[in-house]
């Protein structure tokens, strides 16, 4: 497409219009490559959210081709766990611009950052994450980079949460064909080796371009691991030392530090979703959803089995209780009879005075 050459901008501030109806209030997350900013529509006052890239990024090809296509991805999936796609400028003052729904929260490495969090809550997150995913399966489209950072958890109106993926910068088809027809052919050069290393499949350390769904259930898996351990699977490596130790050895097995049936239920999960295999994986995100939602529902359902055998109706655990105080009754009076049965004459009883040691 002929917007794609490079293109010169004007870095956005508070108060800018960019794509010519969205004033930009205040900056949401920057990076080396981009900016996101929370903007209001000039005429309807809704919020978004809106991407757009450093200056210095607009006279790179491969930058703006991955944007083109996180535009082009994004208006393919349909899931509230997956950020919206509501507009794209591909030009204007400030530069290309992807508009975006507005999700509020932490991200879900905010909340790990500085503790681990319960079996529950992790498999909640990872149920959401799952539903993204799934949807973008069911499209044929890979997201490559999923990992705490790119989770948002957003508290909703009723006080629930709900996890929404963000960013497919790095996102996409296996089937490229399609994407090329709207981004161009160069589409094969913008695949050097993307995503973040502690959350990668070892396959997509090998080959990006042929990378595919096991290689996301591979990084929820361990997500999930890295939530609950407090740790990531090998340690504080990094750099060259983790790419070898990730290609060469299999991911330790979490430890949830419980042994109750949740617990060995999801080391179980979590073993199946980072195996060092594609082959020994989940096929993909839908098939880890079910096993992670039979959990969820088995848990659940423990809790309200055990809730239910102490709530009674107020009549019954009324008549509950009366019975079992007239059983306690009967058996303390059973047992001071048989005590004054079988006790001793008192010392009064045979004329001798007790005294009490001084």
């Amino acid at each position: 497409m002929q917007w794609l050459s490079s293109m010169h901008a004007q870095p956005v501030h508070a108060g800018s219009v960019v794509a010519r109806r969205y004033r930009a209030t205040r900056k949401i997350a920057s990076g080396a490559m981009g900016e996101v900013w929370e903007a209001v529509h000039v005429e309807l006052g809704h919020r978004v959210a809106i991407k757009v890239l450093q200056p210095s990024a607009l006279e790179c090809r491969e930058i703006l081709v991955r944007f083109a296509r996180e535009a082009f991805l994004l208006a393919r999936v349909d899931s509230e766990h997956v950020a919206r796609a509501i507009d794209f400028a591909p030009r204007g003052r400030h530069g290309p611009a992807l508009v975006l729904e507005l999700v509020d929260g932490p991200t879900f490495a905010d909340v790990i950052r500085d503790q681990s969090c319960s079996i529950e809550y992790a498999a909640d997150v990872a149920i959401d994450v799952l539903r993204g995913l799934r949807a973008m399966h069911a499209r044929g489209i890979v997201h490559r980079d999923v990992k705490p950072g790119n989770v948002i958890v957003q508290r909703l109106h009723d006080g629930t949460k709900r996890a929404v993926l963000i960013d497919l910068g790095v996102a996409r088809m296996q089937s490229h064909a399609s994407e090329e027809k709207v981004v161009g052919a160069e589409i094969t050069t913008a695949d050097r080796v993307v995503g973040t290393l502690e959350y990668m499949a070892p396959e997509q350390i090998a080959s990006c371009q042929t990378a595919g769904p096991q290689a996301d259930v591979y990084a929820v898996g361990a997500m999930i691991y890295r939530a609950i351990a407090g740790s990531h699977p090998f340690g504080d490596k990094r750099g060259v030392d983790l790419l070898r130790e990730k290609v060469r050895k299999p991911m330790p097995r979490l430890r949830t530090g419980r042994r109750d049936f949740a617990a060995r239920k999801l080391e179980a999960i979590v073993a199946r979703a980072v195996s060092f295999s594609p082959r020994d994986r989940y096929a993909n995100a839908d098939a880890m959803l079910a096993d992670l939602e039979a959990l969820r529902d088995a848990m659940r359902s423990r809790l309200h089995d055990t809730a239910s055998a102490w709530s009674f109706p107020k009549l019954r655990r009324r008549k509950a209780v009366l019975a079992l105080a007239a059983a306690c009754a009967t058996a303390i009076a059973a047992c001071s009879t048989e005590y004054v049965r079988r006790s001793p004459p008192v010392a009064h009883e045979v004329g001798v005075i007790a005294t009490t040691p001084q």
